[in-house]
């Protein structure tokens, strides 16, 4: 595809005007333009009318988007963020984008779009297929869509990164994001690798790449490529028929899991159940056994405590650690003595990275951070 909108390179009105921006908003549209420019360089089958960026955030690839399409609509369930992204358009003068606070579910767009760009947000959605389908019905025959999600590794990938910097905020958040993709629970959570393909399928779509990026032998992201049918008919049956989501890809981990979750009830393990915890890590033959080790760390960080299972309370309790150290003066950076063993914690996740590394059939002594 050619560019048609120049002036949707907002880079210059960043620099100039973006002082007062979340800087994290910053650093996303600065990046999406090499991003978009190779995903759409080689698509001279598309045609330029319009596109749709669902879950936008504050317009973090729309504005990349809106260089190749004559029309953008972007949609996010944030309110600050679409009035984040509506502030950045109206202050570089961007006019072929049109920013909506919308729920993607619930998305009613018959057949109107040439392009869909949904990168990143089906983790906080309560229906993976329900969105896939919606993609499909807003597609145009032949219409492609452009699918990321995060798989497996990116919440021990984040909990490593946390417990460097000991940041008790994201290893609460990451714990519970791993309980909710091995449970299947409701809310932030992943999906096991390759697992969106059986939707792509159901759905109307054919799949044309799929590529998954690892660290230390972990998949942490997926994208894929799709193209729909020529009948949009498919489809509109689809919305009405959705098939379950294929999350279920290690049942003995999910009963461990729910069993222990249910008997901990804030009061922490037992010995006995610390055990078999571990053990049930180090002996089992799945690949995802390991992952039993985020039940031990989520009891030692306090985690699994009911209140725990909140974003905000981890960031106040995050902010009173902070302030406590700074009055204390005490070693260690963010370290409260009987609080938090944040020694033991990185024991826990070094022992989980040479179980995956070697169950990958890599070396145990060559660790990615």
């Amino acid at each position: 595809m050619q560019i048609r909108h120049p002036e949707c390179d907002v880079r210059p009105w960043l620099v100039q005007h973006g002082a007062g921006l979340n800087p994290y908003t910053k650093q996303r549209i600065e990046q999406s333009y090499s991003t978009v420019d190779t995903l759409l360089a080689s698509r001279e089958d598309m045609s330029p009318e319009a596109a749709i960026d669902v879950g936008c955030g504050s317009g973090f690839e729309t504005f990349a988007l809106g260089r190749y399409f004559d029309h953008v609509l972007a949609i996010d369930i944030d309110r600050q963020a679409i009035r984040e992204a509506r502030a950045i358009a109206v202050g570089a003068s961007v006019s072929n984008v049109e920013f909506r606070r919308r729920n993607a579910e619930t998305l009613r767009a018959r057949h109107e779009f040439e392009f869909a760009y949904c990168n990143l947000m089906s983790h906080n959605v309560r229906s993976r297929p329900l969105i896939i389908t919606r993609l499909r019905e807003a597609l145009r025959p032949c219409g492609i869509v452009a699918y990321s999600e995060i798989t497996e590794g990116y919440a021990p990938m984040e909990i490593h990164r946390a417990l460097a910097r000991r940041d008790y905020a994201q290893l609460c958040l990451r714990i519970w994001q791993i309980v909710r993709g091995v449970t299947g629970r409701s809310g932030f959570r992943f999906f096991q690798a390759g697992s969106a393909r059986t939707l792509f399928e159901a759905a109307g779509f054919c799949l044309l790449t799929q590529e998954s990026y690892t660290w230390n032998g972990l998949p942490f992201l997926e994208r894929s490529l799709a193209r729909g049918n020529e009948s949009p008919r498919h489809s509109r049956r689809m919305s009405h028929r959705i098939c379950p989501d294929p999350t279920a890809g290690f049942p003995e981990l999910r009963r461990l899991f729910e069993e222990m979750i249910a008997s901990h009830r804030g009061r922490g393990f037992s010995p006995d159940q610390r055990t078999s915890i571990r053990e049930f890590a180090e002996t089992g033959r799945d690949r995802f056994a390991p992952f039993a080790l985020f039940l031990l760390m989520g009891d030692l960080a306090g985690a699994l405590r009911p209140w725990a299972d909140s974003v905000i309370v981890g960031r106040l309790r995050h902010a009173w650690e902070r302030a406590w150290t700074l009055v204390s003066a005490s070693p260690g950076g963010n370290s409260l003595p009987g609080l938090i063993d944040w020694p033991a914690l990185s024991a826990l996740d070094h022992r989980f990275l040479e179980l995956t590394r070697r169950i990958a059939g890599l070396p145990i002594d060559a660790i990615e951070s």
